[in-house]
């Protein structure tokens, strides 16, 4: 309880606790995201989803991020038990909008990416590759100057249309570490 009252602390001082400004720096991050919702018996839908990125950073707000997620979504309902695959490669740009000595660092990121999709159950649609991209808003909170909690929401716009940024969207927790 302690460490979260000083971490709270921390972040409403705005006291900066990592490295002030610079450039050409890594960052590797690893997330992970978990739903699950109940209906009825044996009615139900969960998704998993986990994933990690290295970025070089060419200043302290910008930087080029490879980006790979490994989501797996089941839906099972009295009339359809379908499973979904979903593979992501992604090459992202990312724009923070507060230098990393800030503790509180929110960025926005854009890229473009190739989903790979399996789908099993009662689907037409077996397999799917296709271009799509990829948007997203998170915020990173040092812990030190080396380390980040990583909070982030993502969309994949499936054959690159606007159209579909709801059908994709994810929360995830995740850590980074940067050298």
């Amino acid at each position: 309880m302690v460490r979260f009252r000083i971490l709270i602390f921390l972040l409403l001082s705005g006291i900066p606790v990592a490295q002030s400004a610079q450039a050409g720096f890594f960052e590797v991050t690893l997330g992970f995201s978990y739903s699950r919702s109940n209906y009825a018996a044996d009615n139900y839908t969960w998704t998993r989803r986990y994933g990690g990125s290295v970025g070089y950073n060419f200043t302290d707000r910008t930087s080029i991020e490879w980006d790979f997620q490994d989501i797996v979504e089941r839906t099972k309902l009295s009339t359809q038990d379908t499973t979904f695959h979903d593979q992501v490669y992604a090459l992202n740009w990312v724009q923070s909008y507060t230098p990393k000595g800030s503790v509180i660092q929110p960025y926005t990121k854009l890229g473009l990416a190739l989903l790979n999709r399996d789908a099993s159950g009662n689907i037409a649609l077996t397999q799917l590759d296709e271009e799509s991209a990829v948007l997203g808003l998170g915020f990173r909170i040092y812990l030190s100057n080396r380390f980040a909690i990583r909070i982030e929401g993502t969309t994949y716009l499936e054959k690159l249309q606007l159209k579909t940024w709801e059908d994709n969207i994810a929360i995830t927790f995740g850590t980074s570490v940067f050298f």
